[in-house]
């Protein structure tokens, strides 16, 4: 199993992605850190990640909005020490337990796009309900125009099981209560509402996600890696393992 930090401090090109990826207990902590923060104000929350002694450590802690934060990546990538960003998706309030959101096609278009200085491997993580999801993204990754699927696989099936269930009317009711909405919480407490009264649709939509960005990955030659629940580390762990679902083998 390799360690992050050791894993971005070589400067030599990987021959192969490694299958288990070990992240610090130190770094976890500080992303579940900012996750409470996320769920608490119901907006995205995130940091860059830089290199420091041949640890990764946050930078500093950035605000976005509802459904996006700005990661000031260009401001950064061409500094030494940065390695990646991270990012909480904070789906648990407004969805439930269930809901483990990993990256969007937006974040993952964007990783694939950014001209980053010369470094062999860039990392990039989100929160997604109670696991990581992580992608390591080589340097000879270069952009593909030519997507042979859809880039919003994981909204269509979601859309579709509305459908299918038979849940499209207390759909449209439910996103047009939340779009007047006055205040950020009643949104929220809508949004929860509106999928606690359809049931299975935060597995199917975190199901949907997941099948996405292995897709993405296998299509970029990248690697997609997924741990378990974040939030349940034995008190004596000194790691927390990602596992490699998808990407070049």
């Amino acid at each position: 199993m390799a360690e992050l930090g050791r894993l971005l401090s070589d400067a030599h090109p990987l021959i192969r992605l490694p299958q288990s990826v070990e992240i610090d207990r130190a770094l976890v902590n500080a992303f579940r850190d900012i996750w409470r923060l996320s769920e608490s104000d119901g907006v995205e929350y995130g940091c860059n990640l830089f290199l420091n002694g041949g640890r990764v450590v946050p930078g500093r802690t950035l605000k976005g909005g509802q459904s996006a934060v700005d990661l000031q990546t260009d401001a950064n990538a061409a500094l030494d020490s940065y390695v990646g960003d991270f990012h909480v998706h904070p789906y648990e309030r407004k969805m439930g337990p269930e809901a483990a959101i990993g990256f969007s096609t937006t974040d993952i278009d964007g990783d694939v796009q950014i001209r980053r200085r010369e470094r062999s491997l860039f990392v990039h993580v989100v929160f997604a309900g109670t696991r990581l999801y992580m992608t390591l993204i080589p340097l000879s990754v270069r952009p593909n125009p030519s997507e042979p699927f859809s880039g919003h696989i994981d909204t269509s099936v979601g859309l579709n099981y509305i459908y299918d269930k038979g849940h499209d009317r207390a759909w449209q009711q439910g996103i047009q209560a939340r779009n007047t909405a006055a205040s950020l919480d009643t949104k929220i407490d809508i949004e929860r509402q509106l999928w606690d009264s359809i049931p299975g649709y935060a597995k199917a939509f975190s199901k949907a996600n997941k099948a996405m960005n292995k897709a993405f990955a296998d299509f970029h030659r990248y690697g997609l890696y997924i741990g378990k629940d974040a939030h349940a580390i034995r008190p004596d762990a000194t790691s927390y393992a990602l596992f490699k679902k998808a990407g070049p083998t």
